[in-house]
């Protein structure tokens, strides 16, 4: 159908535009169309389809034409479809189009960044962290400044993101670039979101490092965050700032009682990237304090931090890393030659086998349509109610959990985690048995819904993996947000995927491992 709706809008010629570039990563499919001459009338009644792929054919077509015209209708029509399909292709496109000052000019306007939907300028300030070219200073100043909080993170995370791609990535003078700065001084240490101070001081240190400027700004940010009790903020500044800490910062992060398991586990990161005698001799001690002993999560953490360090494949015997630790010349360390290692790590509870590692637990159910096929006789939903019982009752009473249902909307059963008693174990396996939910199913939502609790150390996902309602579809694009979550939260995600083509195995296999985190398929 898709192929067939871009062959008909692609022969519906009037007159070909003036192209605003030659602005696509797929330069072959992007000329075919161009030499059809493509009518942006016609194309912009694939728009009006009441059919999500004809519409989403029409933006790529679109995209591919190239003209300020066509990008027009891609962020009034695309970027605000109703269907995240249509929208994550908007979205990924624009990306891909370099930054023409044309384009930036539309992407400030009330297409873009100056619409009244939060979610189309969240899209706009992601696409920008991606587009190639140059981005000037004064249009993430400017947008900066705007009311939604997940907007200005994103454009906190876009300025690092180009950051990191050099200097030349963000332009201006030197009057523009001391504006930029203020503004992300600005988001890094008053911004009333923790999540947005977090990219704040990620972008600071970013934009700084890269532009030879702001030093001290980009310093104060990072002591301010070290020293306070959000553990986002203090992950994001042992990210940001991890090879100017010295060990002893570093160490007193470790035993903070005010560390949640986003600012360990980031410490962790920031010791196994330094790679010496002393980092590892310090992981060592924290591993083996038993006045106060690691929850699983964070122990497992340690462990497989000192096995990329030293190559071995010592499980959690913190006696037999010291034994390893004491011999070890001082500087940096030599690996041994890696051999793979036994999957024996901390094991809490398991889903159909699948092994959950942490003791912070979020479960997140999808309730689509999928779940009330017959399966064996019966709706899905009959099995499913026996397997997650059987893991909610495998969790040591010392554990806490929320079960998240979710159709079109996440259905907590009490939206925060709960001690894992029998008496809340037995409510939870109630609850689920008689939950009658269906829909569409938001995965991101739910998503969203739990990783806004420091708490959380694992989230299991249990889907049939195609994401069919909410503000995202695209699996990819889900999972670089997602990576960009995990990476100042650290959370695992563990995923169990029934009934599902092939297709979504794979892709939904390559996002998860990238995490860290591993995909079982059932039947």
């Amino acid at each position: 159908m898709l192929k067939r709706s871009l062959m008909i809008l692609s022969v519906l010629l009037a007159q070909p535009s003036p192209s605003l570039s030659a602005t696509n990563s797929s330069p072959g499919r992007g000329r075919s169309v161009l030499e059809a001459g493509q009518d942006l009338a016609k194309l912009a009644e694939g728009l009006d389809s009441t059919k999500p792929r004809v519409r989403h054919g029409a933006v790529d077509a679109l995209a591919d034409v190239g003209t300020l015209e066509a990008w027009t209708l891609v962020l009034d029509r695309g970027l605000s479809d109703l269907n995240s399909r249509v929208a994550d292709s908007a979205q990924l496109r624009l990306g891909e189009a370099p930054a023409t000052p044309p384009l930036l000019e539309l992407l400030e306007s009330r297409s873009g960044l100056g619409s009244r939907k939060a979610i189309c300028r969240v899209r706009v300030a992601q696409a920008l962290g991606a587009m190639p070219g140059e981005v000037p200073a004064r249009l993430f100043e400017r947008a900066l400044k705007d009311k939604g909080p997940q907007v200005r993170s994103a454009l906190a995370a876009a300025v690092e993101q180009r950051s990191g791609s050099g200097a030349a990535s963000i332009s201006g003078g030197a009057s523009d670039m001391k504006r930029l700065l203020k503004a992300l001084d600005k988001v890094a240490t008053r911004d009333r979101d923790s999540r947005t101070r977090a990219a704040g001081v990620l972008a600071l240190a970013a934009f700084s490092t890269a532009q030879g400027v702001g030093e001290e700004e980009a310093a104060g940010a990072i002591s301010d965050a070290l020293s306070s009790d959000d553990p986002l903020l203090i992950s994001a500044a042992v990210y940001a700032a991890a090879e100017r800490l010295s060990t002893d910062e570093l160490e007193g992060i470790l035993w903070a009682k005010r560390s949640g398991h986003a600012s360990f586990m980031a410490t962790v990161a920031a010791l196994e990237e330094r790679a010496d005698r002393e980092s590892a001799q310090l992981l060592i001690r924290r591993l083996g304090d038993e006045e106060a002993p690691l929850r699983p999560a964070a122990a497992w953490g340690v462990v497989c931090a000192l096995r990329e360090i030293s190559g071995l494949s010592i499980a959690g015997s913190a006696k037999r890393w010291k034994q390893w630790g004491d011999g070890l010349p001082a500087g940096k360390v030599t690996p041994v030659e890696r051999r793979p290692t036994a999957d024996d790590g901390p094991t809490t509870t398991a889903l159909y086998g699948l092994k959950i590692r942490g003791d912070r637990v979020a479960f997140l159910v999808d309730m689509s349509g999928s779940m009330w096929v017959d399966h064996q006789g019966a709706p899905r939903k009959e099995a499913v109610d026996a397997e997650l019982a059987k893991a909610l009752r495998g969790l040591p009473p010392t554990a806490r959990f929320d079960l998240v249902p979710y159709s079109k909307l996440p259905a907590p059963w009490r939206g925060e985690l709960v001690d894992a008693t029998p008496k809340n174990v037995e409510r939870a396996v109630k609850a689920f048995r008689g939950c009658g939910l269906k829909g569409v199913g938001d995965l991101w939502g739910a998503l969203e819904s739990v990783l806004v609790d420091p708490e959380v150390d694992t989230v299991v996902i249990l889907t049939d993996g195609a994401p069919s309602g909410g503000d995202r579809w695209n699996i990819e694009l889900m999972g670089r947000l997602l990576g960009g979550e995990r990476r100042l939260r650290h959370v695992d995600v563990q995923m169990v995927l029934f009934g599902s083509s092939k297709g979504l195995k794979r892709r939904w296999t390559e996002v998860v491992d990238d995490l860290g985190g591993s995909v079982l398929s059932i039947d």
